[in-house]
């Protein structure tokens, strides 16, 4: 009797094996949706999330039935006590803005960070610096 169990557990969990993604494998959501006014009017709109470990990307896009629209891709990851974003917007006009930037913890008790912004006119801004975190005695 032990052995039909021990031999039914086997199989149970070769195929729980099979099942589950791998921990590497990229995962990916799509969801879409439209809307049409009674006029003409309306709009499409999508989101595509794709994760692996430690990388994100977010693509999102809307387009309006008048020629109007916007495409955001934002992207992040972490590795080794380091993590980097950006995020780019771009019209149908071909103009783009957005902004990157990056945040490391030095394992000293004190973080590095640094950011850059770009306008759609073409001005932007940076930010850097270092901070510290003394514990409470």
């Amino acid at each position: 009797m032990s052995h039909k169990i021990m031999a039914l557990a086997a199989i149970g969990l070769a195929f729980t094996g099979v099942s589950l993604p791998d921990q590497a494998q990229a995962r990916e959501r799509v969801r879409s949706s439209s809307v049409e006014g009674s006029s003409g009017r309306g709009y499409q709109r999508q989101r595509q999330a794709t994760r692996t470990d430690g990388t994100t990307q977010v693509k999102r896009g809307t387009q309006t039935n008048s020629g109007r629209g916007v495409e955001t891709v934002r992207n992040g990851s972490c590795a080794d006590s380091t993590c980097t974003g950006d995020t780019t917007h771009t019209t149908n006009g071909g103009t783009s803005f957005g902004r990157n930037g990056s945040a490391t913890a030095n394992g000293d008790g004190t973080g590095t960070f640094e950011g850059t912004r770009t306008g759609p006119a073409g001005g932007g801004g940076s930010v850097n610096g270092t901070v510290s975190h003394t514990p409470p005695q």
